[in-house]
């Protein structure tokens, strides 16, 4: 019964579209004057109907939106059961915050505010040591993820403004920080490629390209090749990118790196793949946390992750018994390959990064201790 309102006779260039108990009409004119006769008409015989079915048109709750590529800003005046609605600025239509330019500034503001909030709240079951496993934490992310893009078809141009597309990447690596543990101060291009999380912009394409093809056969297929295309496209990203870079040594493939069959990042693997970690002097000096960058033992050398593991005679024993189980001397380009052929290997990598890291934190509280006591002297 209901769908009969979508059939009734209307002026030319009139829609009516309808969801569940929310109905919009849809006018496309050429001048103010023809949109406010239009949508006059077009309300005036929907209320009818709805009157004839038993139904009520809710008068107060009716909102209208003028859409023009104009500079000024026209409002256009709609007769609604014996008072006069305004065009407003912006409205909301099934939880999409519609403007007259079609920006999707204020919506994509709102959605942010939103997906802030969420992550907050699910920042306190994520703490960066213990905690759900990686792959609790990337279901967790869907939530953020899925307000985030919510009929993100309708909007995903949108992200071409990069103000846009920085606001809402920031809630999204907020996210992303989480899932892996990481460090706030390492990178976008880092964390996301860590945590395993495809780029907001580059998902809310996909999702326009499916949405467009919903209607053709083939929705599987269509499905993997678009998110073939939206790996490819981060792929190409991740290459090009100058951030980042030591990840990118150790994980080159993203897309080896996110179908692997095991392994869970954790706190201390995290900070080993983005270099961005409270045990490495490099990184503490580069932010005023340690009066030297260099290792203790071996002159002139940054004490960064790449030496520590790789290098450093400190850790030849732990190194040593590491190359037993990988069946040869690993590289920062072949380490994260080994690590996925085996689960045994990648807890042997996980064990001697956790042991290292350990031995680095006594270092430093040794050094903190002899620093204060020679103050205080």
């Amino acid at each position: 019964m209901y769908n009969g309102v979508l059939a009734l006779p209307v002026p030319e260039g009139t829609t009516i579209v309808g969801f569940a108990d929310d109905l919009a009409v849809v006018v496309a004119a050429k001048h103010p004057e023809d949109v406010e006769v239009y949508a006059t008409e077009t309300v005036r015989a929907v209320k009818s109907w709805l009157e004839k079915a038993g139904l009520t048109l809710a008068d107060a709750k009716t909102e209208a939106v003028l859409i023009t590529k104009r500079r000024k800003n026209y409002t256009v005046k709609v007769e609604v059961g014996g008072h006069t609605l305004v065009s407003k600025p912006a409205i909301k239509y099934l939880g999409v915050i519609i403007d007259p330019k079609l920006s999707f500034r204020e919506h994509l503001e709102y959605a942010c505010q939103k997906a802030a909030s969420a992550t907050t709240a699910l920042a306190k079951m994520l703490p960066n040591i213990g905690g759900p496993k990686h792959c609790r934490r990337l279901v967790l992310a869907g939530v953020v993820r899925s307000i985030l893009l919510y009929s993100s078809p309708v909007w995903a141009e949108a992200l071409a403004n990069s103000q846009r597309r920085k606001q809402v990447n920031s809630v999204y690596r907020r996210m992303a920080l989480r899932v892996c543990s990481a460090f706030r101060t390492t990178s976008d291009e880092a964390v996301l490629a860590v945590a395993g999380m495809i780029p907001v912009d580059i998902l809310a394409k996909e999702m326009s390209v499916l949405y467009n093809a919903r209607h053709m056969e083939g929705h599987a297929q269509r499905r993997n090749a678009a998110r073939s295309e939206s790996l490819d496209l981060w792929q190409r990203r991740w290459d090009e990118s100058a951030k980042g870079r030591w990840t990118h040594r150790l994980i080159p493939n993203i897309r080896v790196w996110l179908e692997r069959k095991h392994g869970d990042t954790n706190y201390h693997i995290t900070q080993f793949l983005t270099g961005h970690g409270g045990c490495y002097r490099q990184y503490l000096h580069r932010f005023g946390l340690d009066d030297f960058p260099n290792c203790p033992r071996c002159d002139g050398i940054p004490e960064d992750p790449e030496h520590v593991m790789f290098h450093c005679p400190r850790f030849a024993m732990e190194r040593r018994s590491l190359n037993q189980v990988l069946g040869r001397g690993g590289t920062p380009e072949s380490l994260v390959n080994e690590m996925l052929e085996s689960e045994e290997k990648w807890l042997a990598v996980s064990s001697a990064i956790i042991q290292m890291q350990e031995e680095l934190l006594k270092e430093q509280r040794r050094r903190k201790a002899a620093n204060r006591r020679s103050m205080s002297a």
